[in-house]
């Protein structure tokens, strides 16, 4: 017999999660649902915020994994993927989807001070976070402070983009990006001489 009820205490992973008997399909994620050794799914309690430290693996795994999991899972769910205080070292783009399909929006919150560091790995070329749409799809990004060291891996933080081409011309065309953040560093932009013409 299963509980129908668990409680997680590890650090950064508190949480109630309960059990669903009509699920036998969903992965687990680290964050949000969590499968058994016999196959039983529990999903946890929580209201239109996810955080990036519950999708974390219990090993350390890197940040770069979790980011990514938990932007994700808060796209696909209309939630907000917030950021708490500490530093987030990944390598590559924090966040990279150039092609969502569908009105989803993107919401990030930045929650007291946290920074994020990009460490030093093949060259990225790109914005930090990618976002590419084919609807009228809309980024929020907002919060207390946030420090982005790009350590010259990336030109830009953020890159929001209409990826619906027919043809020559855009499927539809819409959207926008709003940050709204206290105070905003960034740091160690990457930049070359050649021009883009993408």
């Amino acid at each position: 017999r299963l509980n129908n009820t668990v409680m997680l205490t590890d650090v950064g992973k508190e949480g109630e999660f309960v059990y669903d008997s009509t699920d036998t399909t969903s992965a687990d994620n680290l964050g949000t649902i969590l499968v058994t050794a016999s196959g039983a799914r529990y999903k946890r309690v929580f209201d239109k915020k996810v955080f990036v430290k519950w999708f974390k693996e219990p090993s350390g795994g890197t940040d770069t994994t979790a980011s990514s999991a938990a932007i994700t899972y808060a796209v696909d769910n209309s939630l907000i993927c917030v950021f708490e205080t500490g530093t987030y070292n990944v390598v590559g783009n924090l966040y990279n989807n150039a092609s969502v399909s569908g009105d989803k929006d993107l919401y990030l919150e930045f929650v007291g001070k946290v920074k994020i560091a990009l460490n030093s790995a093949s060259q990225v070329d790109l914005a930090l976070i990618v976002y590419g749409h084919n609807a009228n799809s809309n980024v929020h990004i907002f919060g207390d402070s946030l420090e982005v060291d790009l350590n010259n891996e990336c030109k830009g933080f953020i890159a929001v983009k209409n990826y619906g081409i027919s043809g020559s011309t855009y499927v539809t065309d819409g959207g926008s990006c709003v940050i709204n953040l206290s105070n905003l560093t960034i740091l160690n932009t990457y930049a070359d001489d050649t021009t883009d013409n993408s």
